[in-house]
């Protein structure tokens, strides 16, 4: 059986992480965890795909810009590593996915710094930099992520049941 990770920049470019997934450190990471497969979906940064760092033995790597739908990679990959988008973020915590946030910290009235502080706090994943991402990679397959609560929609049911009066 294989493993593998998926690394997601949504639709947007954020060249600096795909350059971060690209080193032979971060390969190297991923072989020594047991990993096999790394899918990136690297939106903008095609051209700083194309110019990482040979492959590493024992690592299959496929390159994307963008799918509609990541379902598919996140079902298959036991490690995500994204972007802070509120969206992927989501999805990965949804489906139980050991999780390594990075923001993109160029942005400007940055939330997405706060929001992957929040669910690195809270245990849900862990908040890397694209110059610690190895690093952090390597503990978060050691640390066993806080679960994920589940969707509580009640209240949401309510406000439409009071708007509906």
């Amino acid at each position: 059986m294989f493993m593998s990770v998926l690394v997601t920049v949504g639709s947007t470019s954020f060249n600096e992480l795909i350059e971060a997934v690209g080193h032979k450190s971060f390969y190297e990471t991923l072989v020594r965890h047991g990993y096999s497969r790394l899918y990136v979906q690297y939106g903008g940064g095609k051209t700083v795909f194309e110019n990482r760092d040979p492959d590493v033995p024992g690592l299959e790597v496929t390159g994307f810009d963008y799918v509609a739908d990541l379902t598919p990679y996140m079902e298959e990959a036991q490690l995500v590593v994204s972007h802070a988008g509120a969206g992927s973020i989501l999805q990965a915590l949804r489906r139980g996915k050991r999780l390594v946030i990075v923001p993109n910290e160029t942005l400007m009235d940055n939330h997405q710094i706060e929001l992957a502080e929040k669910m690195d706090s809270c245990g849900y994943a862990m908040r890397a930099a694209t110059s610690t991402l190895a690093k952090v990679v390597d503990q978060a397959c050691t640390n066993s992520p806080t679960p994920f609560p589940e969707a509580d929609y009640s209240k949401f049911r309510q406000v439409m049941e009071d708007v509906a009066l």
